[in-house]
């Protein structure tokens, strides 16, 4: 997803393209930071507990760790430093244009092999020994990079933030509400609106470290091994439905509308919607909620339309915001409307304003708002069903204790498939959700999608575990767990496409 769209016969008419941005990179550099800094500290305490690895091992040739350990963390730690400059620069690339971010072929692959290491060690080291702790060492430094490029990342930020602040000085000062929408127009009557950087930035790349450190954790944490995996998975699926930024673009002349869900593995999505249908725009609140729960809807003869909630909650919290806060002495009000008339929703003002539509509030019971209720009701049911399923899983049944490549490839493949089983599941108890738009995305349909990945994987595993005898005891605790683990990430990501699908009902 794009915020700034082709520059070839645009140009820019009104509002500054990710402003904001500066200010995004501090909780960015704390999120990272922290979050490498509890690495390097757990990776630590493992090398420096390790014992003397010689007393593992059955091989000679694997003596060389012993001697050459030192060497290998310092040019592990080096190699992860330096890789954080050039995904520094991307960060601020992504923060500037206020855009989602996108992992290239180059990053794809070197994660693929560092990936593939770590399981090709899992599955090589008990050839040459039993010991576990030689198992923790190398899981210990397998994670130095991903520490030390966390830690260069937020050194890295606070050094280029810094640089753009001074040079920043005799400029106008950047709006710091993390609550305002960005809203840009271009000379073709194109206008884009989405959060400003400081208010979706921060969210997007604290998913990405989620992702990151949920692997961490379940590798490297040392607790029970049922609490481990909630956990792990719980981590890693917050942030996978955390990755995400969206945006609205406004298109007058052809009277469309168009939302973008940015994400990864089947998160994202992208709905066209045709305004022709529609007179109004209307803000519906629940009757017996005393205005609490509020919808903004797309009306029309032929039917209604439910934004979805990750847009309309934002303007709530946005009015409520400015209400309780302070204005300051330039956003004043300059006449005596109040501050419910000159504080109105940016979003559906601009709505109303490109596409020539009616403003109406009105109220309904729970029977006129059953198109709304209903399909997000029993998204959130199925989804604190299957979490709660999940858990039970995990807790009851026996997992394997020991880490193995299956688990490593279980917890992959259940990140890749869940977006696609979720939203299979929501479009079953939703069937009024709108359809996703796919077509320009023809060559993405016609790639290798990640729920193909996962379920190559899963054969992969199943393949390998049954017809050995040695490891036919330990695939009933794997499939518990890989179970238990789907459960819980299918569930999140049903409860996260309940906030952010339309939703389409005929009068």
């Amino acid at each position: 997803m794009q915020v700034s769209p082709p520059q070839s016969q645009r140009q820019l008419v009104s509002g500054k393209v990710g402003w904001g941005w500066r200010q995004a990179t501090y909780p960015i550099s704390s999120n990272f930071g922290l979050t490498g800094l509890m690495m390097c500290l757990g990776v630590a305490y493992q090398i420096l507990t390790y014992g003397d690895i010689r007393d593992f091992l059955d091989d000679q040739s694997l003596a060389w760790l012993t001697t050459n350990l030192n060497l290998l963390i310092v040019s592990l730690t080096i190699c992860g430093w330096f890789l954080g400059i050039p995904a520094t620069q991307q960060i601020l690339r992504i923060c500037r244009q206020n855009a989602a971010y996108q992992f290239s072929r180059i990053q794809l692959m070197a994660i693929a092999i560092y990936w593939l290491i770590l399981v090709a060690g899992l599955y090589q080291l008990p050839k040459y020994s039993n010991s576990d702790r030689l198992v923790t060492l190398l899981v210990a430094l397998w994670w130095i990079i991903p520490a030390t490029l966390f830690v260069s990342i937020s050194a890295c930020l606070v050094w280029r933030s810094s640089q753009a602040r001074s040079e920043s000085k005799h400029l106008v000062k950047e709006p710091l509400s993390n609550l305002a929408l960005n809203i840009v127009t271009y000379s073709d009557h194109t206008v884009l609106v989405s959060p400003s950087p400081l208010g979706q930035q921060p969210r997007q790349f604290n998913g990405l470290v989620l992702m990151v450190f949920s692997f961490f954790v379940w590798t490297m944490l040392d607790i029970a091994t049922n609490f481990r995996a909630i956990l792990a998975i719980s981590l890693a699926m917050a942030g996978l439905a955390g990755f995400f930024v969206w945006q609205v673009q406004m298109q007058a002349p052809k009277q469309s509308m168009l939302l973008q869900f940015g994400g990864i593995w089947g998160m994202g999505a992208r709905y066209t919607i045709n305004l022709r249908h529609f007179s109004r725009l209307s803000i519906i609140k629940l009757q017996e909620a005393s205005g609490d729960l509020s919808w903004m809807q797309l009306e029309g003869n032929s039917g209604e339309l439910t934004l979805p909630l990750a847009m309309t909650m934002h303007w709530h919290n946005l009015k409520s915001a400015v209400v309780k806060e302070p204005l300051l002495e330039e956003q004043k009000p300059q006449s005596n409307l109040g501050i419910d008339s000159e504080i109105d929703d940016q979003l559906g003002q601009t709505i109303r304003q490109e596409f020539h539509l009616a403003r109406q509030e009105g109220e309904r019971d729970s029977l006129g708002l059953a198109n709304v209720l209903l399909p997000q009701g029993a998204g959130i049911l199925v989804g604190s069903i299957l979490l709660s399923i999940g858990c039970l899983v995990l807790l009851i049944f026996p997992i394997a204790d020991q880490l193995s490549p299956w688990s490593a490839i279980a917890l992959l493949s259940v990140c890749l498939l869940s977006p696609r089983l979720g939203r299979l599941i929501f479009k079953l108890v939703a069937p009024n959700a709108l359809d996703e738009d796919l077509s320009d995305r023809a060559e993405i349909i016609t790639n290798c999608q990640p729920w193909e990945i996962a379920v190559a994987l899963l054969i992969m595993v199943m393949a390998m575990t049954i017809p050995e005898p040695s490891q036919s005891q330990e695939f009933l605790p794997w499939l518990s767990l890989f179970l238990g683990w789907l459960s819980i990430a299918v569930g999140i990501c049903v409860l996260a496409f309940v906030r952010r699908t339309p939703l389409w009902h005929k009068n």
